[in-house]
């Protein structure tokens, strides 16, 4: 039997993560369900402040894998927001950072992202909404957001270690079974 880290314990390294996150995938997704089946406005504060807590133990420069491996589709509001701090024009931007994906939306052309140097936004100032509010754990970006959540916890540490320190402060039960609605 695994034994529990406690919630002051922090996992890092973004191989054990991913693995981590993996093998916990059905679990994380039954705590997702559990988490959904709770009322926003009971849970979101809990949420919010351990997602904080966690991130103050993690290094984000030392890290950086979102802007290494997430697909970003920027707002045409991102967009102009780029194009201005690069002293470019949106059209300018757009053809040489953004291609349509499969489902026609604007993304970045690359991955990683094309403004990450040494693993650090080259235009954090300007950079888009979602990048900002990434890893999505504050009251404001929940909802709506349970499976970007749950994905990112083969991403991301911050995101990884606040599910499992939630699943302690929520004494969720592993062997209790929630069926996601979605």
């Amino acid at each position: 039997m695994e034994s529990k880290k406690s919630p002051s314990e922090v996992l890092t390294d973004l191989k054990l993560v991913a693995a981590a996150a993996q093998k916990k995938w059905d679990e994380n997704s039954r705590f997702r369900a559990f988490l959904k089946s709770k009322k926003f406005e009971d849970i979101a504060d809990t949420i919010e402040a351990e997602g904080k807590r966690v991130a103050s133990q993690v290094d984000c420069t030392q890290c950086a894998n979102c802007c290494k491996s997430l697909t970003v589709s920027p707002h045409p509001k991102d967009v102009k927001r780029l194009s201005d701090g690069l002293q470019i024009t949106a059209l300018e931007f757009r053809d040489k950072y953004l291609k349509k994906d499969l489902e026609g939306d604007l993304v970045f052309k690359q991955k990683p992202c094309p403004f990450l140097k040494n693993n650090k936004c080259s235009v954090y100032e300007h950079r888009p909404e979602t990048c900002r509010s990434y890893p999505h754990l504050e009251k404001a970006h929940m909802v709506g957001r349970g499976w970007y959540i749950l994905e990112n916890t083969l991403v991301c540490p911050i995101v990884y270690n606040t599910y499992e320190s939630l699943k302690q402060i929520f004494s969720f039960s592993t062997s209790t079974k929630f069926e996601a609605d979605e």
